[in-house]
């Protein structure tokens, strides 16, 4: 590549010393040029002082290769550096070869033949499905690994399932790197396929795009393993990254890495966790951005797998020039165009997702789901509920805080018994949001067994008047679920360093109203907090 990237320079080198001999630069140096040419040659005199031993004119390679610069395109988004080149495991000879694809999988002494060929069966089962449904597969690797097929080494690994690179593939039109994927032998028969899956996922993701966040390479290669084999990746987390909805739905990459392999994980989770201390709670192993691309998938293309895919080729990118590699487009910007493109843009679809979200766990509320994907969550998947007041004659005003922070596109979620409120009152809600970033407030009607009777969503705003919402109640109406989502001022970049600057906090201001109360947006919010939430 870097040998490319010279051509322009000395093509323009043949250029300018065609010009530099027509200006008078041979001979006698310039002396008797015109007026404004001795510039011209006491640059070229310069230039050669660090010329080129041997060059037909010392000092304009250096100078063309200036004006190259000078005159070409530049990048001058944010940069991310190239992948760490890892080096090969070693003693870990080929245990099993496949008769059917380029795959080989390594082992050391401690793993059996039987253990080799089932994580053989896993990956060629993997790389089939993932070539059938038009993924892009990792390229030959210059037999890196004993010849060019792609290697997996069953060998310790901290997250049960990772990829490495060996550096970038020079001569690709595209940011290509060489990778491997290696798996712990550790982990148990049942979740072999899984972490095989995962692990090959992550490879071919690292290949394609080397410079994307590897959350998000985690979080695509967790919904793969979901999809292929009913396991969302080697360290199943989809529980801890509902408990941490506020947190947003990928991690930063700054963030310090998950526990050792845990395969069945069951985190206590906060009520009300904050993304500004705990930005990496967010990924969970990928699961947290597992479930945006199983709701996506769902609710966008009916569940057909097609969503991820697309949303990853637009993302890849090439880096021309300079050091490190461009860090856009991002998968969050392909997701953003592809969404506009579907006429559904990402303030519209993120709210809709985080209210659907509420309704997967126990049984009472994932009765209740309208995306397949998050009905068929574990029991125990249930978003926090950080404040459940009661409003009636006796409480007509509810301050509710929220005792934490929203990271980027984080949700929490508020519920309000109306059970004691007057027939036909209504519920008034304010949110009031700290500066920097955009709101969304939604409610959902619910009725005594939680199902829902309607939803309504507030305009998307900004600051202190982050939204309004009258609920208006009727008989049926038991309780009042309250949604609040952080939609940013931009969006994530998760694979650039140091914590989101997208993390705020905010209150609900919650009143019942009577039928002569005033209405509208206009009508101001309590100023007076009789009492709080709890």
């Amino acid at each position: 590549m870097r040998a490319a990237l010279r051509r322009p320079a000395a093509c323009a080198s043949a250029v300018l010393l065609a010009v530099a001999c027509a200006l008078g630069c041979s001979g006698s140096g310039g002396r008797d040029a015109p007026h404004g040419q001795p510039a011209l040659a006491s640059h070229a005199s310069a230039a050669a002082d660090a010329g080129r031993p041997g060059s037909t004119l010392p000092g304009v390679d250096s100078l063309a290769a200036s004006i190259t610069e000078l005159t070409s395109r530049t990048w001058g988004g944010p940069r991310v550096p190239a992948p760490a080149r890892s080096a090969r495991p070693a003693d870990a000879p080929t245990v099993a070869r496949s008769a059917w694809y380029p795959l080989r999988v390594h082992g050391g002494p401690h793993v059996s033949a039987q253990r080799a060929h089932d994580a053989l069966d896993a990956l060629e089962a993997a790389f089939a499905a993932m070539h059938a449904c038009g993924w892009r597969l990792p390229p030959l690797d210059a037999a890196r690994g004993g010849d060019e097929a792609f290697d997996l080494y069953l060998v310790p690994t901290p997250d049960g399932a990772g990829a490495r690179a060996d550096g970038l593939v020079l001569g690709a039109f595209l940011d290509t790197a060489s990778t491997f994927a290696t798996v712990d032998p550790a982990v148990p028969e049942r979740a072999l396929a899984a972490c095989v899956t995962d692990a090959f996922a992550q490879a071919a993701l690292l290949a394609r795009d080397p410079a994307e966040a590897a959350t998000w390479r985690r979080a695509t290669a967790a919904w793969l393993a979901w999809r292929l084999t009913g396991q969302a990746g080697c360290r199943p987390a989809l529980v801890a990254a509902q408990r941490g909805a506020a947190l947003g739905w990928i991690a930063s990459d700054a963030a310090p890495p998950e526990s050792p392999l845990a395969l069945d994980p069951a985190p206590d989770a906060r009520d009300a966790p904050d993304a500004r201390d705990a930005p990496d709670a967010a990924d969970a192993g990928g699961a947290g951005g597992a479930l945006l691309w199983m709701g996506l998938d769902d609710l966008l293309a009916h569940g057909d797998g097609a969503v991820p895919r697309v949303v990853w080729e637009i993302a890849s990118q090439r880096t021309w020039e300079g050091e490190g590699l461009r860090a856009a487009p991002s998968v969050w910007m392909a997701l953003a165009h592809v969404l506009d493109a579907m006429k559904r843009p990402l303030d519209e679809v993120l709210p809709a997702l985080a209210i659907d979200r509420y309704f997967a766990g126990p049984a009472a509320r994932s009765r209740y789901a309208q995306l397949a994907s998050f009905a068929a969550l574990p029991s125990d998947a249930a978003v926090p509920v950080f404040a459940r007041p009661t409003l009636g004659e006796t409480r007509a005003v509810v301050y509710a805080p929220f005792p934490g922070a929203l990271g980027p596109f984080g949700s929490a979620y508020a519920l309000i018994d109306v059970r004691q409120a007057p027939r036909d009152a209504r519920v008034e809600v304010w949110l009031q949001g700290e500066y920097g970033v955009r709101w969304s407030l939604g409610a959902v009607r619910l009725g005594a067994d939680g199902h829902p009777l309607g939803t309504m969503q507030a305009p998307a705003a900004e600051g202190p008047n982050g939204g309004y919402l009258p609920v208006e109640l009727d008989p049926d109406t038991a309780g009042v679920l309250l949604v609040v989502t952080n939609l940013a001022s931009g969006l994530p970049a998760p694979s650039l360093p140091g914590p989101s600057p997208f993390a705020r906090s905010f209150q609900l201001i919650v009143a019942l109203r009577g039928d002569t109360g005033p209405r509208g947006a206009g009508a101001a919010p309590p100023r007076s907090a009789p009492d709080h939430a709890p």
